[in-house]
């Protein structure tokens, strides 16, 4: 992600420079050869420098300006959690706190975000950073797995990550920042929507509207979906129905609300509370621990009809680790695990597939979904793990309890640094943009472009014709100025009548560019910079007509006039 943003950030710059580059070149060497009227503001050294030490300095101008423009819409998120009044109704005491926590934790992280550095560097805006949402059911697991993922969190001390590991769950939706990414964890009350409805859901939208509002292309780069094991297994069958229509419409409102097509990752939480799940992985170290267990589908694949094939090649592992797993346990208790894990794995597809039933498989009335993966983690390792197989056993034939129970353990994550950093985060690309906003943009850039092409052409065909015309108009009157000159030759000197070179006059006085047309603007097709017209009138037209004057009408006016003298 980190090197395709800063790929894209380079290609940009250099494109941008690249292309003042080219302007000032130009400036600098045609740039002499532009006239308005007379002028010709771009005829000095020092003139053409200043041009393009402003062009440069717009430029610069121009990026602080949409630096200054992203932070001021990372302020605005913040100001407007506080504002928002039809979100969150503030005359509800609950949703009035929910939405000050909110704006707290938010202008903290802001806050702390503009001031950290990381490697030397400063942290990048978290508007230009992807942005995943969590959500899933109460007790899920969804910080646990936050703060046990491996990530690197700027802002641990901050934000208070000592705090939350391993108690409690979130209140509302609390932000972590990590060097790749922006995770919001969502409070699983938000997802079921049981505890107070009317707060919760209004909470829900009001988030959503913030979300589409500030991030209007792609508000979000992706939802992880966090789902119990534990609970998936405990729960009656109606309450997994209503746990999975509650996901399905949280799901739904997504699409809908934000406009946009987002991968969903379901990740199965709490898989160390399946029995024998620490006995069997326990051999691995940091870094197996770290690797991917699940599998991610294609983009076209159907996930449910893939998903006995890929559930089936995660058994088929497995029963292949497992004869080294039982060599390597010498406890009669632990193999006893070790050797009914597979099992345990095996008991809880039939689960997994109904959830999956139910709140992916496509229909008529509503959006499609983009279900990337399906993958079993453990943030942490506590609580009793269950047992389906022993549990049936003991309970038909009085057997010992003790024997379903696990082994204690340290603490460890399994199965989730990888699939954070590796699939999820390597994936930051594939969420769509807002078809509506992206339109605009895209029109935009397409205006931007044609422009950026055609001005250049344009501006190399209106100089084409206004040279083209000064050209014609000057050969016109090379050719209009030799005819006059004949026609003045022509008249005889013994013709003192100064009557007899008006016409002569009248004809030089028509010439281009001359008395006649003086006061006229010359048409916008002789213009653009390279007009010569009052050069070539004073130069040739003019000039021309008062030689007429001085040798022809001068000498005339002065015998007209020594005759009135004699004559009086």
């Amino acid at each position: 992600m980190m090197s395709k943003l800063i790929s894209r950030l380079m290609f940009y710059g250099m494109a941008a420079l690249l292309g003042l580059g080219v302007l000032a070149v130009l400036i600098w060497y045609y740039g002499p050869l532009i006239r308005i009227g007379t002028a010709a503001p771009l005829q000095s050294v020092v003139s053409r420098i200043v041009t393009i030490v402003v062009i440069f300095a717009i430029y610069g101008l121009f990026r602080l300006f949409k630096a200054w423009r992203d932070n001021k819409k990372s302020a605005e998120i913040s100001n407007d959690l506080a504002s928002s009044e039809d979100e969150i109704d503030p005359s509800d005491a609950q949703s009035a706190e929910e939405l000050g926590v909110l704006k707290d934790r938010f202008d903290e992280a802001l806050k702390t975000l503009k001031k950290s550095s990381s490697g030397g560097k400063k942290v990048r805006s978290i508007y230009q950073l992807p942005w995943y949402m969590i959500i899933g059911p109460p007790g899920s697991g969804k910080t646990t797995l936050l703060v046990n993922s491996g990530l690197r969190f700027p802002l641990a001390d901050k934000m208070g990550l000592s705090k939350i590991q391993g108690i409690g769950g979130t209140r509302n939706c609390d932000w972590w920042f990590t060097d790749e990414a922006v995770m919001i964890d969502t409070a699983g009350r938000y997802t079921t929507q049981d505890s107070n409805e009317k707060v919760d859901n209004k909470a829900w939208f009001g988030f959503l509207k913030l979300l589409k509002k500030h991030r209007r292309r792609r508000p979000i780069n992706g939802i992880i979906l966090a789902i119990s094991m534990e609970e998936l297994a405990r729960q009656s069958k109606a309450e997994r129905e209503r746990n999975a229509i509650a996901i399905s419409n949280r799901i739904q409102e997504l699409y809908e609300r934000l406009g946009i097509q987002f991968p969903i990752y379901l990740m199965f939480t709490k898989c160390d509370l399946m029995a024998g799940f620490m006995e069997f992985f326990g051999d691995l170290d940091r870094h197996e621990r770290a690797q991917v267990w699940g599998f991610t589908y294609g983009i076209k694949d159907d996930p449910i009809e893939r998903f006995g094939e890929e559930f089936g090649a995660l058994q088929n592992q497995l029963e292949a680790r497992l004869v080294q797993r039982l060599q390597d346990e010498r406890d009669v208790s632990r193999r006893e695990l070790i050797y009914n894990f597979p099992s345990q794995v095996s008991a809880s597809r039939q689960g997994i597939e109904e959830f999956l039933q139910r709140v992916f498989k496509p229909s008529r009335y509503t959006n499609k979904q983009m279900l990337r993966g399906i993958y079993l983690t453990s943030g942490t390792q506590e609580g009793t793990p269950f047992n389906r197989i022993m549990s049936q056993l003991a309970h038909n034939f009085s057997l010992s309890r003790a024997a379903t129970q696990s082994s204690p353990s340290k603490g460890k994550s399994f199965f989730i640094k990888d699939l954070m950093n590796k699939v999820i985060f390597g994936e930051s690309g594939l969420a769509g943009a807002n078809l509506k906003v992206e339109r605009i943009y895209g029109l935009a850039r397409k205006t931007g472009f044609a422009m950026l092409i055609a001005l250049p052409i344009l501006l190399n065909l209106f100089w084409w014709m206004s040279h083209s015309n000064n050209k014609t108009v000057a050969a016109e009157l090379d050719v209009t100025v030799d005819t006059v000159e004949e026609h003045v030759k022509k008249v005889s000197p013994q013709n003192t009548s100064m009557l007899s070179v008006l016409p002569l006059l009248n004809e030089a006085r028509e010439l281009p560019l001359g008395y006649a047309e003086r006061e006229e603007s010359p048409p916008l097709s002789h213009r653009f910079g390279l007009h010569q017209g009052k050069r070539l009138g004073d130069n040739g037209t003019i000039p021309a007509y008062q030689r007429l004057l001085e040798n022809a009408f001068l000498p005339r006016l002065m015998v007209r006039m020594e005759q009135v003298l004699k004559e009086s």
